[in-house]
């Protein structure tokens, strides 16, 4: 379906699939939940959707407060948005699949504290289909 490397002080959360929705995640703190989070916590969800029925991108319309960052998976550049709650993309249609992603944070600038992991994990992304 797809790799990436993650820091190795991070937690892998067991899988789940939903009919054709798989979701995956990553966590740098020792919780169950993103409710969870300290203001220094990161939670990545990793979607992927193989019979999506809908565009790959961001739905709905995107409030003035969000500010958009250029992102690359695989050698892929998409749109990363970022809010209050972390940053949502990029969304990326491979081979029929669409593949997203969500980091989860208690804030804006707690984000900003991990754009370079939340870098490194993107540009380590590999489809593998």
């Amino acid at each position: 379906m797809y790799s990436l490397a993650y820091p190795s002080s991070w937690h892998d959360i067991p899988a789940s699939k939903d009919g054709s929705h798989y979701g995956k995640d990553f966590v740098n703190e020792a919780i169950g939940s993103p409710e969870q989070l300290s203001p220094t916590g990161i939670w990545l969800n990793v979607q992927v959707d193989t019979q999506p029925t809908q565009a790959c991108s961001m739905s709905g319309s995107i409030p003035p407060s969000v500010a958009t960052r250029q992102v690359s998976t695989d050698g892929a550049t998409g749109t990363q948005y970022v809010s209050e709650s972390g940053a949502a993309g990029p969304y990326a249609l491979r081979n029929g699949w669409c593949y997203s992603f969500r980091f989860l944070t208690s804030s804006r600038q707690d984000f900003e504290q991990h754009v370079s992991e939340v870098d490194t994990i993107l540009g380590s992304f590999r489809f593998n289909r």
